[in-house]
C-alpha cells in the first residue's frame, strides 16, 4: 500500500476537498491554496479556526507536502512551525440529493 503522496497528489487532495479537518479542529471549509513555486519554505496551505474558544492557525509548506505520510485515514504533515499535523480530507454530498435520485 502507498504510504507517500507526490506534492502535486497533497496539493491536488487541498484543491478538490469540499472540507478537513487539521487534528481535532472542527470541520473546515475554508482554506488558502496558493501556487506550487518549487520553492521549500514556501507558505502554499493555510487556514484558521476557532476550537473551545481558542483560536489556531495553521501553515504548510512546499516542504510540508513533499514530506507528509499516509496514515490511519489522514495524511500527516509537518507544519511550518515544526508541529506535527493529522489532516482528512473530505467531500461533501447532499443527502437529500440522494434520496430524490432513488
Amino acid at each position: 500500500m502507498k504510504n507517500k503522496l507526490t506534492i502535486q497528489e497533497v496539493y491536488k487532495l487541498f484543491k478538490e476537498a469540499d472540507a478537513i479537518s487539521i487534528d481535532d479542529s472542527p470541520l473546515l471549509t475554508y482554506w488558502d491554496v496558493g501556487d506550487i513555486e518549487n520553492d521549500d519554505t514556501n507558505d502554499i496551505v493555510s487556514t484558521s479556526y476557532i476550537c473551545d474558544e481558542q483560536s489556531s492557525d495553521c501553515v504548510f509548506t512546499e516542504h510540508s507536502l513533499k514530506n507528509s505520510v499516509i496514515s490511519n485515514g489522514g495524511l500527516n504533515l509537518i507544519d511550518r512551525e515544526g508541529d506535527e499535523a493529522k489532516v482528512v480530507f473530505f467531500k461533501l454530498t447532499n443527502l437529500l440529493n440522494l434520496l430524490i435520485l432513488k
